[in-house]
């Protein structure tokens, strides 16, 4: 029996899924002066931990007790607060890296990738 509730479950988390890709899609679409040009991805937007301490952006984690994950906040085209973590390619002229977007809940940043 609970293989059964399990499988209906997956299935309906499947769903719940498709539809919030479906809601992201369409958000990418209408702004997509923003998203298209400049390789942001929203598919992997996470809300993660972070704490801001003198104009750096730092993490937690298992291995490491504190990290600096970006440095020198600045704003983007809508006037919301961030710091952007890049890094240079081998060609050097194809640049990727991290965004974390402050949030109104303390000590919680979105954080997604882009590359261009």
């Amino acid at each position: 029996m609970k293989r059964f509730f399990e499988k209906w479950y997956v299935l309906f988390m499947l769903m719940r899924i498709a539809h919030h890709n479906k809601i992201r899609m369409k958000f990418e679409k209408k702004y997509d002066d923003v998203f298209d040009g400049y390789g942001e991805s929203l598919e992997y937007i996470t809300l993660e931990k972070c704490y801001e301490r003198d104009n750096k952006l730092y993490k937690k984690s298992n291995e490491l007790k504190e990290y600096e994950v970006a440095r020198r906040p600045q704003r983007d085209d809508f006037g919301l607060y961030e710091y952007v973590d890049q890094h240079c390619g081998y060609c050097e002229d194809d640049y990727y890296g991290t965004i974390y977007t402050r949030t109104p809940l303390k000590n919680r940043w979105l954080e997604r990738g882009f590359h261009c």
